[in-house]
């Protein structure tokens, strides 16, 4: 995470069956920024890209799902994140 505004940048990419170059986004309107305000993470099963219109990320990546939870340190804040998008409908389970 950067400064305001807030920028996120992923260490670790995959997709397509390969490992994705790094990439930066602004968090503002993205499906991340919810996730990083809640501590139960933040799960769209369904139209993931119509929920979050402004990140255009999810449009070149073809998402339709996401799931995406909070990385804190001992003290609750916010270090970073987990997040997982995927093409198709992904419902919610236990495993979530």
């Amino acid at each position: 995470l950067t400064d305001a505004p807030a920028r996120v940048t992923t260490l670790a990419m995959w997709g397509d069956g390969a490992l994705r170059p790094p990439m930066t986004y602004l968090l503002d309107g993205s499906a991340c920024e919810h996730a990083m305000t809640t501590r139960e993470g933040h799960h769209v099963a369904r139209d993931v890209q119509g929920r979050y219109p402004r990140s255009a990320a999810l449009a070149e990546m073809g998402a339709v799902s996401y799931y995406g939870v909070a990385l804190r340190d001992e003290h609750g804040v916010p270090r970073g994140m987990l997040t997982v998008l995927h093409d198709d409908v992904l419902e919610h389970s236990a495993a979530l």
